[in-house]
């Protein structure tokens, strides 16, 4: 095992030293509002209002082939629990809940602000499954159903960042995106990136 490492850690470090490129292992995290925007691409205009905002996590790479640009591919993950849209509504007999893997590749075109800062503008595409259960409610007269989903999306990433490069080996960023899928969704994150 650890043999493997040191020969990919070099492979890295002469692909790098050999195109005069950086590569970096990224983490994010980060809150998602699942179909809070009443702008979609698939579904209704409406948006869907009954998920509560959820936790989003990303892991992927980074590689930057000069200051101004990089391309990043990701894997992230998010989850949202149910909410019911009004107060006086029956809650749901189950424990629906909705569930997002994205997978995108995203380019960054950054401009220099000041000292190690730099703002970025953020765009690609995305393909995302998609897992919400169904809800089940009981009314005195009547039992509710509302149809779960399970799609596969084809969609895109849109946002900008606010980038901190403390040096060439680490970068942390504050992004803010939209995620256009089925329903579109904005995501704030928190990111560091690591040069291998």
């Amino acid at each position: 095992m650890r043999i493997c490492t040191a020969v990919f850690l070099v492979s890295c470090s002469a692909y790098q030293s050999t195109f005069g490129q950086d590569l970096f292992v990224v983490g994010k995290g980060g809150i998602s509002s699942y179909g809070s925007v009443f702008f979609n691409i698939a579904g209704p205009a409406s948006g869907d209002q009954n998920w509560k905002s959820g936790p989003i996590l990303g892991l992927g790479v980074r590689l930057r082939t000069s200051k101004s640009f990089a391309l990043e591919g990701l894997v992230e993950y998010s989850t949202h629990p149910y909410k019911d849209t009004y107060d006086w509504d029956s809650p749901p007999l189950n424990d629906p809940r909705n569930m997002v893997l994205d997978f995108s590749a995203v380019g960054r075109v950054s401009f220099y602000i000041i000292d190690v800062v730099y703002i970025g503008i953020l765009g690609g595409p995305a393909v995302s499954w998609h897992q919400k259960d169904e809800v089940i409610k009981i009314y005195p007269s009547y039992r509710s159903v509302s149809p779960g989903r399970n799609a596969v999306d084809l969609g895109a990433v849109l946002g900008v960042a606010l980038d901190a490069r403390l040096s060439r080996r680490i970068e942390f960023s504050l992004e803010g995106t939209l995620r256009m899928r089925f329903y579109v969704t904005p995501v704030t994150q928190i990111g560091v990136a690591y040069a291998l």
